[in-house]
């Protein structure tokens, strides 16, 4: 197979979703031949140690003039293609375009809703014609067509939607290693713990989850939650879990250490109101952890029959799942995991997606201009 260069650029390489996703999509293609540099535009890069970083290279621009520094790494590196997952698209491409050292761009979702501007579904095609044309793109990506749906937009010309890949890291533990690890983090051994994990955004829906939890009337039941506090908004949201929880409520802050934490969980909750495709509910499937999900995004797709599903913004239809999960016979539940954990190794399967993306990318990058 030819030997072909990708770039990756990202506005950071953050501890979250996305740019774990981008790392290991990067370790895979790597295996596969690719020869790839992953750029970030800004001076932190925590996640730059992480193992899926080990076949890629990682570049931080730091302070530097961002468009001339980022002109000399395309330039330096001549990559076949390159794909951005950035908040800024728009100024990225023109200044190459300007700067004369335009690689083929494959753009994210992210992109994609901030190139169009829309929110108007049907204006997708066309638009994406324009821009194809104007800007040199050569297709746009999504992990789920809920993605596209959650920026207004539908698949148009170039459109292609590909799955995660399932991070390794997230694995049931045995019954030993679960109970040091429960420990570890505080949990009583007899509670049952419902885990969440995400920051503290809108959209998270979190005080839905807080009020649902409060009204299940199980007196065993802790409500965890791992990410970051983000601003006033979070920090009143957290006042408002402790206030309705009091010690049934445990905040872990942002982790470095969630494929340890995830499996501890009895239960994992999203309350999302809005979602593309959740990472964090295919790595609680991933440990083997059943989940209760409201129907946002991809979600219900997701679990399917292994987990409950709910209507979003209905505390009570949440309640509901979490009761009957906290009352299952705890064999039943662990079969739940179990099967959630086969089902998400099929949907999100490293191998088949790496396979896609490395189909894509090459014919894109060989194919005619």
């Amino acid at each position: 197979m030819t030997n072909l260069r990708l770039m990756f650029v990202l506005d950071s390489l953050k501890a979250g979703g996305t740019e774990r996703q981008v790392l290991l999509l990067s370790d895979a293609l790597s295996r596969r031949g690719w020869e790839v540099r992953v750029v970030v535009l800004g001076p932190d890069a925590p996640l730059a140690k992480d193992p899926a970083a080990s076949r890629c290279e990682v570049r931080s621009l730091g302070e530097r003039g961002l468009l001339g520094a980022l002109r000399g790494e395309v330039a330096g590196f001549a990559p076949h293609l390159l794909q951005t997952f950035s908040a800024r698209p728009h100024t990225l491409c023109v200044a190459l375009k300007v700067l004369g050292c335009a690689p083929r761009w494959v753009v994210g979702v992210r992109d994609a809703g901030a190139l169009f501007a829309i929110r108007r579904p049907a204006s997708l095609a066309s638009d994406a014609l324009v821009f194809r044309a104007r800007f040199g793109v050569a297709a746009y990506v999504a992990n789920s067509a809920a993605a596209l749906h959650a920026k207004g937009l539908v698949p148009g010309p170039g459109a292609h939607i590909l799955p995660n890949l399932l991070d390794p890291r997230f694995r049931p533990l045995s019954a030993p290693e679960r109970a040091r690890a429960r420990r570890r983090f505080g949990f009583p051994a007899d509670a049952f713990v419902v885990g969440a994990v995400c920051n503290t955004t809108p959209y998270k829906g979190l005080e839905i989850l807080f009020e649902a939890c409060a009204t299940v009337a199980v007196p065993k039941l802790r409500l965890a939650l791992a990410g970051e506090e983000r601003g006033l908004y979070g920090k009143r949201l957290l006042r408002s879990a402790r206030a309705k929880l009091g010690d049934r409520f445990t905040y872990l802050g942002l982790r470095d250490d969630v494929p340890d934490l995830m499996p501890t969980f009895d239960l994992y909750c999203s309350s999302s109101v809005s979602e593309s495709s959740s990472n964090s509910v295919g790595e609680a499937m991933g440990s083997g952890v059943p989940c209760a999900v409201t129907d946002a995004g991809d979600s219900a797709d997701l679990v399917g029959e292994t987990g409950w599903v709910v209507p979003t913004r209905d505390a009570a239809a949440l309640a509901w799942a979490i009761r009957e999960a906290a009352e299952s016979d705890p064999a039943s539940l662990a079969s739940r995991g179990a099967v959630a954990r086969t089902r998400i190794e099929e949907l999100w399967s490293p191998a088949r997606t790496a396979a896609a993306y490395d189909n894509l990318y090459r014919g894109l990058a060989l194919g005619p201009r």
